[in-house]
C-alpha cells in the first residue's frame, strides 16, 4: 500500500526529510524536483529567520527561549510548506470583450481554493484502493478552456488535470489497471471536492515486485 501521510510533498518525499538537511546541498532528487525545490526555498527562509532571531536574543536577559514556542513555529511552517500551491475551485466569469480594458472585474466575490497537497492526498487514497498499485509523484493543475462570455454568468466550475506516476505489480495488465485507476480517481475527486477531471496522465515507472 502506498503511504498517504499528509506530511508528504507532491513528489512523495516527507517535508521533515527536507527540513532535516536544509543546510546541505540538495541531493540528486531535490536538484530536479520542483516540489522539493519549492519546499527548500520556503524552509531556507524559515531557517535563516530563526537563526537570526536566536542570535539576536541569545544575550538578552529579558528573553528566555522556550522549546515549545520554537516547536510551534516550526509546526506551522511545515504545515504551510506541505500545502503547496492552491487551486481555485471555481473560475471567475470573463469580462465581456466590449468593455474598456481598465474597467474593474465584473465579480469581486471571494475565491474558494484547495491546496494541491490536499487533492494529491485524495488521489493517493483512491490509488491505494486499487490492487497492486503504489502511487509516487502526483501533480494537479487547473484546466481553463470553458467559454465564459457573459457579464452576469457565475464562476465556472474548475476542472483538474492530473499527472500521476506509480509502480505496479508484475502480473498486472497495465491498460486495464489504468482504466480502473482513472475511474477511481475521477469518482474520488467528484465525491470529495465536487469538481470534474479533464485528464489523468498515468506514468508507470517500475514493477515493484519484479
Amino acid at each position: 500500500m502506498a503511504l498517504t501521510d499528509t506530511g508528504r510533498l507532491g513528489c512523495g518525499r516527507d517535508v521533515d526529510d527536507v527540513w532535516a538537511h536544509i543546510g546541505d546541498e540538495p541531493d540528486e532528487h531535490e536538484a530536479t524536483c520542483p516540489d522539493c525545490q519549492a519546499a527548500r526555498a520556503d524552509l531556507a527562509g524559515l531557517a535563516s529567520a530563526t537563526t537570526a532571531m536566536v542570535d539576536s536574543d541569545r544575550d538578552d536577559a529579558r528573553l528566555v527561549n522556550q522549546p515549545s514556542a520554537l516547536a510551534a513555529i516550526v509546526a506551522i511552517a511545515r504545515t504551510e510548506v506541505r500545502r503547496g500551491r492552491t487551486l481555485p475551485l471555481t473560475l471567475p466569469p470573463r469580462q465581456p470583450s466590449d468593455l474598456p480594458a481598465d474597467r474593474p472585474p465584473v465579480s469581486e466575490t471571494g475565491e474558494l481554493t484547495i491546496s494541491e497537497q490536499a487533492v494529491a492526498s485524495i488521489i493517493r487514497q483512491a490509488s491505494d484502493r486499487v490492487a497492486d498499485v503504489e502511487a509516487r509523484r502526483c501533480r494537479v493543475s487547473v484546466v481553463d478552456d470553458e467559454p465564459r462570455s457573459t457579464a452576469t454568468e457565475a464562476g465556472s466550475p474548475t476542472r483538474f488535470s492530473v499527472e500521476l506516476s506509480l509502480t505496479v505489480g508484475r502480473a498486472v495488465r497495465i491498460p486495464g489497471l489504468a482504466t480502473q485507476l482513472r475511474r477511481a480517481i475521477t469518482t474520488a475527486i467528484d465525491d470529495r471536492i465536487g469538481v470534474g477531471v479533464a485528464s489523468i496522465d498515468i506514468h508507470v515507472e517500475d514493477l515493484h515486485d519484479a
